[in-house]
């Protein structure tokens, strides 16, 4: 095993260098210089596409780095107007109750107004009664006392009667519960 690695080395230098040397030899042939020629103008485009593709993908980097930042400011954008919706619906509610408070005030202003033509109309009324004479006054008195005697009498009468009435159911009840207990 010793001998076949020097032998091993010395035929690949062999070969490596009469493979240099042909090479050598076939670059010089006009038809491998022609291919050789298109193969780095091919390379050298190659070259460009791939400048071109870095130029392109910087470029599509800044415009995501652009949109990203859009897309911040839309989001803020977004807030705001969530919150100027929100305060929107405030106002609005705020509106309603002002509106519903000031129909209920309307109501009430009405409702006086119609107690101050009542009251209009009563002091009309008693304006009118203190314009009578004494004998009319007398004989409106005549008729109140009438009717207060006549309602003194009935009330009199009804209290009697109320009154006789449990009367007789305490001696109803008095009588039962004696003879229960007896």
């Amino acid at each position: 095993m010793g001998i076949i690695v020097p032998i091993i080395s010395g035929f690949a230098a062999l070969i490596t260098g009469g493979l240099a040397a042909w090479f050598g030899e076939v670059l010089k042939h006009p038809e491998a210089k022609r291919k050789t020629e298109t193969l780095r103008a091919r390379a050298e485009k190659l070259n460009l596409s791939l400048k071109e593709a870095v130029t392109l993908i910087s470029e599509m980097q800044n415009e995501v780095q652009l949109n990203q930042e859009l897309v911040v400011k839309l989001r803020t954008d977004v807030e705001r107007y969530d919150k100027l919706a929100k305060r929107a619906e405030k106002l609005n509610s705020s509106l309603q109750n002002a509106v519903t408070l000031i129909n209920e005030m309307q109501d009430e202003v009405q409702l006086n107004q119609e107690l101050v033509a009542k009251l209009r109309t009563d002091v009309e009324r008693y304006d009118n009664l203190a314009k009578l004479e004494e004998e009319e006054v007398e004989s409106v008195v005549q008729v109140l006392r009438s009717e207060l005697q006549r309602e003194g009498r009935k009330s009199f009468w009804q209290g009697v009667g109320i009154n006789f009435f449990f009367f007789v159911l305490g001696s109803v009840v008095t009588a039962a519960i004696t003879l229960t207990l007896t």
